[in-house]
């Protein structure tokens, strides 16, 4: 959907519709061949697994490092560092450094809390460890599709920024134009299929 003649691209109505219009990034619902291939990638031999997410009731969303250390002070273990894997279904896969708590009986666990509440993660366990510093993440399309293409060069482009913290207000914009672009053509696709 176009913007109408008053409305601008920037307003916040006009950008809460197409958020709404992407997909989000969630938990992967199975471990498919694409899921295999990104895996393989990141770690040799890499076979990523399904792990239970229960944080303590300090534990904070988006600080997996912190929340670990506090899971080992308090209960002992060590971290089991790796790949959080997402899936925009349908659209690309994002995996990035993540760390989860390996309890003293040897049980992978994701100790932080997810902000859309998912009760369980795909988890790629990795022999490097990570110290919770930030690191671009991965991200592999699933269609080959422009505009596809165009939002996740961006996406990397504004990683990488993010990693050394600095803000490129430019960057953002052009990746929110690609955001708009990409959920117009996803909703074009889904309208052909019907």
């Amino acid at each position: 959907m176009c913007a109408k003649k008053s409305e601008s691209i920037y307003s916040l109505d006009f950008i809460r519709e197409k958020l709404r219009a992407i997909p989000r990034e969630t938990t992967p619902r199975r471990i498919g061949p694409p899921i295999k291939r990104l895996c393989r990638k990141l770690v040799d031999d890499g076979m990523p697994g399904f792990v239970p997410v229960l944080a303590g009731p300090s534990a904070k969303p988006n600080a997996a490092y912190a929340n670990v250390e506090e899971t080992i002070r308090v209960n002992g273990g060590e971290h089991a560092p790796g790949w959080l894997i997402w899936e925009m279904r349908g659209v690309l896969l994002n995996a990035e450094r993540y760390v989860c708590w390996r309890s003293p009986e040897g049980d992978v666990i994701d100790v932080s809390p997810k902000p859309d509440g998912e009760k369980r993660i795909l988890f790629l366990e990795g022999p490097d460890p990570w110290d919770g510093s930030r690191v671009c993440p991965t991200t592999f399309a699933l269609v080959d599709d422009e505009p596809v293409r165009e939002y996740i060069r961006l996406y990397q482009a504004e990683r990488r920024q993010w990693v050394r913290e600095v803000t490129d207000f430019k960057l953002q914009k052009e990746l929110y134009v690609a955001m708009v672009a990409m959920s117009d053509h996803l909703a074009g696709q889904r309208k052909k299929k019907r």
